[in-house]
């Protein structure tokens, strides 16, 4: 997989007149991926056509949410109700990312 850009710099250099060799080895690519992406239209955008897999744990996917949501909420209270006893548990809910009540 090429990184950000370097399909369009492939087309670029082509245009410039740069052999496939040479714009394989100033890339540090292979000259058969410059061959493979010369070969591509212009704006080609490959098309995923699959289908997605349902597995086990889907079926649970909207409890599980919602007992971390129950989680969240209740570790949110108690930093708010403990936030004037120390500092670190004022730390501990910003690490949970969380904000305790002002002080």
């Amino acid at each position: 997989m090429l990184k950000k850009g370097e399909e369009k710099m492939i087309k670029k250099y082509l245009k410039q007149g740069m052999s496939k060799s040479e714009i394989a080895r100033k890339l540090g690519i292979s000259r058969e991926t410059v061959r493979k992406y010369a070969l591509k239209p212009d704006g080609y955008k490959p098309v995923m056509d699959k289908t997605p897999i349902e597995n086990i744990v889907d079926p649970y996917l909207p409890h599980v949410s919602d007992m971390l949501n129950i989680a969240k909420e209740q570790k949110l209270h108690i930093c708010q109700a403990n936030s004037k006893t120390g500092q670190f548990l004022v730390q501990k809910c910003y690490s949970l990312k969380l904000k305790p009540a002002p002080i």
